[in-house]
């Protein structure tokens, strides 16, 4: 009898060691689940999420099909995914971006056999291009085809004719953004006209673009986002929202656009305010987003992040994701992260790789990353084949 106790009792040391070993070495993504679900959703929520009417109320009826796609998407049981991949800056040329599309779209098919449904380009990188007619074959083509497309932009700053990471007002305050007829003003205007005259072009052609303007506004980065010394308040962040939202609207009169609240993820104690914190509120936001750069997806809910996007009720995806380091992450695990833990994204907008320093490459597009196939051929994720807007 001692030694069968003995025995059970060894047995019972061995297997608690490789439960603890299989904890330590086997890849998670995400400690602990968000509060928010698809079958648990706070009662404002789910009125929220019945609204599906873009903030333009004169929105052409693509753009209002596209959005009720999305709202679709967010409201329904099962998880489904819109998977994305940007490809460059406008400022790099046509040649550059047809490059990448090769790269990151035409090389992806060959191994895959399936296209992102998604994709993704800034207008520029702080010097934005005179003629966009060249760069917007590649979105229109998209387009034709089926597929979604998502524009961002990161213009320099306004106040000392510098760059993007030029963060001093020069003297001036920000309300001269807004005053007609000041510098700031004026090289505001400019580069909102440069834009405009784009995504003009793309309404034409009937183009519908999710519409991601001054995006990681609540992190210490830009010359519109937070910083203690002189950069962007909540007050003015949300001004300059709706200066273009209103510029664009009913100036411009583009109608072709879905608006994207796009902040970062909070990941550090300091140095990020909260997703929700530079909100313009829910008649100028149709779609929020959030750009998560990390190994796996343990800090996804950091001090809510995802809550509280969430809880803004509107349709939810990641605007910019990859990984942190440069051997990347695993798609397939990825994937099951965000099913899991963060069903109520619609979309994941990949980035491309670029250079840290001049030296270290990190691997950020799918076709970078390990299992692109296994999650590309996954039941859950929407690619160019399987997008269904009508």
């Amino acid at each position: 009898m001692k030694k069968i106790l003995v025995f059970f009792f060894g047995l019972l040391i061995i297997s608690t060691l490789f439960y603890l070993y299989l904890q330590k070495n086997t890849p998670h993504l995400v400690d602990t689940p968000p509060s928010i679900t698809k079958t648990h959703l706070p009662k404002v929520l789910k009125e929220a999420l019945q609204e599906m009417k873009p903030v333009n109320t004169n929105a052409d009826d693509k753009t209002k099909k596209v959005l009720h796609y999305f709202y679709n998407l967010s409201n329904d049981k099962d998880f489904k995914m819109i998977l994305g991949q940007q490809i460059g800056h406008a400022n790099e040329g046509v040649s550059s971006l047809s490059n990448n599309y090769d790269q990151y779209f035409t090389a992806l098919e060959k191994e895959t056999g399936k296209l992102p449904a998604l994709m993704g380009m800034d207008y520029g990188w702080e010097k934005l291009p005179d003629d966009y007619t060249g760069v917007n074959k590649l979105l229109i083509d998209h387009s034709k085809k089926g597929g979604i497309v998502e524009i961002s932009m990161s213009p320099g700053n306004p106040f000392t004719g510098g760059g993007l990471r030029d963060f001093s007002l020069g003297g001036h305050a920000y309300k001269e953004l807004f005053t007609q007829g000041t510098e700031a003003n004026k090289r505001l205007l400019l580069d909102f006209d440069k834009v405009a005259k784009g995504l003009q072009e793309l309404q034409d052609k009937q183009v519908t673009v999710l519409w991601r303007p001054f995006h990681e506004m609540n992190g210490d980065f830009f010359w519109w986002s937070y910083g203690e010394k002189g950069r962007a308040s909540q007050e003015e962040y949300v001004m300059l929202w709706k200066y273009m939202f209103n510029y664009f609207t009913h100036e411009k009169k583009l109608n072709n656009l879905l608006w994207v609240y796009g902040p970062n993820a909070s990941l550090w104690e300091n140095g990020v305010k909260d997703t929700d914190y530079y909100y313009p509120g829910s008649d100028f936001v149709d779609i929020v987003g959030m750009d998560y750069y990390n190994d796996d997806l343990s800090q996804v809910n950091n001090h809510g992040n995802y809550d509280k996007l969430v809880a803004l009720g509107k349709p939810f995806g990641f605007s910019e994701i990859g990984p942190q380091s440069k051997s990347g992450f695993d798609n397939a695990i990825l994937l099951e992260g965000i099913r899991s833990h963060f069903p109520r994204t619609v979309y994941s907008m990949y980035w491309t790789g670029w250079t840290n320093l001049g030296v270290l490459k990190t691997n950020r597009a799918i076709i970078e990353n390990s299992k692109a196939k296994e999650m590309m051929s996954d039941s859950s994720i929407i690619t160019l084949d399987t997008v269904t807007i009508k």
